[in-house]
């Protein structure tokens, strides 16, 4: 059995998770304080199918994920260190799909410029 799914992802949501505790494992980005509860608002980017559908790393999450973290403007809502952190983690991921990452992640996790107003990717 593969690793990977390759699922739709538009039918995952927060609410799609039993707990905080598995959002934020299955998220790319979690600013929860250690020790403490988690809490699902502080977790981003989830790449990992809820438990109940397998639990799997989601190839169009990856993807998705990256979209949305290297928009300008409309995207995640980070410090620019996590941010880099979160790019370095998703061209980690874009590996284990087999799958190039996109220059424009790159360039984040690099410590480049962050992407202008508008910015996206193309994804395949």
């Amino acid at each position: 059995m593969s690793s990977i799914s390759d699922r739709p992802w538009s039918g995952i949501h927060r609410a799609s998770y039993a707990s905080a505790d598995e959002y934020c494992a299955a998220c790319v980005i979690d600013e929860n304080g250690t020790g403490g509860p988690k809490r699902k608002d502080r977790c981003k980017l989830p790449v990992y199918e809820p438990r109940h559908l397998g639990g799997l790393l989601n190839r169009r999450a990856v993807r998705a994920a990256a979209n949305r973290l290297v928009r300008g403007g409309g995207g995640v809502d980070a410090p620019v260190e996590v941010k880099r952190a979160a790019a370095r983690r998703l061209i980690q991921l874009y590996a284990v799909i087999g799958e190039r990452p996109p220059p424009a992640l790159a360039t984040m996790a690099d410590g480049g410029p962050q992407p202008s107003l508008g910015a996206s990717l193309t994804l395949t």
